[in-house]
């Protein structure tokens, strides 16, 4: 009679029994592979899942309980594993899909010379509230729930809504002729919307402000200055 799962997972934990170890993945690589396969959609991502999977399994044997039912276990932690890899992936993707449409705009050295002289008309032609949600979210570099706070509203709905607005200005600029995807207008409009003013304006303002400020003051005594006399002269006769 063969040996159950549990027996083999004895036999590796008590003696270290490779051999008992490589019949338990002949028995259950098959589920693990087809389940893994299901969910990742890539045979290679699939094997790399059902390794490490088993790798688990190698390194946990010692905790697992009496009673464990290896066939559910296994599939539980493919399924973690693979949603876990298919994160990591999206992740990947979205940082090679930047970096393409980044090559493309540098290739071609127009990207924020095309969008600059339309950016505020595109701004303009969206409503208020999403105006105000992407100029937190890119013009200040606020996080979602920041910009979800000052809109009053959740971060899940501010997330969805700075979507929503920055496909509008996707298609402002496309119907312009500027062609460039979600995630690499976002890039560009962030990292070039908001320059460094030059140094010293702000100090300047604040001169401008001072001087204003002692001006209205003299104008306001001599106005005072000018009041009183006349009340004198009226007095006087």
């Amino acid at each position: 009679m063969p040996a159950s799962d549990l027996d083999l997972l004895e036999q590796y934990a008590r003696l270290n029994s490779e051999e008992a170890f490589a019949t338990l993945v002949h028995r259950r690589l098959d589920l693990v592979y087809s389940a893994a396969l299901r969910q990742v959609r890539s045979p290679q991502l699939a094997e790399e899942v059902a390794q490490s999977v088993f790798t688990d399994l190698s390194r946990n044997t010692q905790k697992l309980k009496p009673k464990t039912i290896l066939s559910a276990w296994l599939y539980q932690v493919t399924r973690r594993t693979a949603i876990d890899v298919i994160r990591r992936e999206s992740r990947r993707q979205f940082r090679e899909r930047i970096a393409l449409e980044m090559t493309d705009m540098n290739s071609t050295s127009s990207a924020w010379t095309q969008i600059e002289p339309l950016l505020d008309e595109a701004m303009e032609a969206l409503d208020e509230t999403d105006r105000s949600a992407v100029l937190l979210r890119y013009f200040e570099n606020k996080s979602l729930r920041e910009v979800g706070q000052t809109l009053g509203t959740s971060e899940d709905a501010a997330q969805k809504r700075v979507g929503r607005a920055v496909e509008r200005l996707r298609e402002f600029f496309a119907k312009h002729g500027v062609s460039l995807g979600a995630s690499g207008l976002v890039v560009v409009i962030a990292a070039n919307a908001v320059q460094a003013a030059p140094v010293g304006l702000a100090l300047t303002i604040g001169n401008d402000r001072t001087n204003q400020s002692h001006s209205h003051d003299y104008t306001s005594k001599n106005f005072d200055n000018c009041d009183h006399r006349r009340r004198r002269r009226d007095s006087d006769l």
